[in-house]
């Protein structure tokens, strides 16, 4: 029963165990927020170029590794009922995202919009994986989703302005930043638990 309740949790939780992919997901996010905050002017059409270029580039790395990982551990398939659903968490996800960064660049928020939406995120991916599996979770990713939210809503726990004391001119580029780092944590965290529980297909 304890082996096929882990094979469960294995193939469940194992789109997320990719950690390393996260890991350029994140420095893009923290690259394009530094270079926002670094901006005193208008950004002229080769800089924003070169920024596209770079993190475009990042999200090439993550699929890079994705195709790697394959390789490594081997794949699962998902079911039609799976990929409905991550359809569906996509568009909705990209829905509130876009509907939190209105938000937060049009209001004075005392917490971020988008901080909120990515505590979603991880959350919901941390939700799914544990009613599909009862008994094994993954952990780190409350611990991370409780970090950030903690970050978001600092200025509802009495620290306005807090961003300011880091050098960042705003809530949104300094959340976004923080994202971006807890998201390589992420990401490594789950590639460590990944490595101690599944060996390589060379070595199985």
């Amino acid at each position: 029963m304890q082996n096929q309740r882990f094979i469960r949790f294995l193939v469940a939780s194992y789109p997320y165990l990719q950690g390393l992919t996260a890991v350029p997901l994140g420095l893009a996010l923290m690259t394009a927020a530094i270079w926002a905050n670094s901006l005193h002017r208008r950004a002229e059409p080769l800089e924003l170029l070169l920024i596209s270029v770079l993190v475009a580039g990042l999200l090439l790395v993550s699929w890079l590794i994705s195709r790697q990982y394959s390789r490594t551990y081997g794949r699962t398939q998902l079911t039609r009922h799976d990929h409905r659903f991550e359809l569906i968490s996509s568009l909705l996800g990209g829905a509130l995202a876009l509907g939190a960064f209105w938000l937060d660049i049009s209001s004075e928020l005392p917490f971020s919009a988008v901080g909120l939406v990515f505590v979603l995120a991880i959350l919901g991916t941390y939700v799914k994986v544990t009613w599909s599996v009862r008994g094994k979770h993954l952990l780190h990713y409350p611990v991370v989703a409780v970090t950030l939210l903690l970050v978001s809503v600092l200025p509802l726990l009495g620290l306005p302005l807090w961003w300011e004391s880091l050098g960042f001119r705003s809530q949104l580029v300094s959340v976004v930043a923080a994202a971006g780092f807890l998201i390589v944590v992420l990401g490594l965290w789950s590639h460590i638990l990944l490595i101690r529980m599944l060996p390589p297909i060379a070595e199985t």
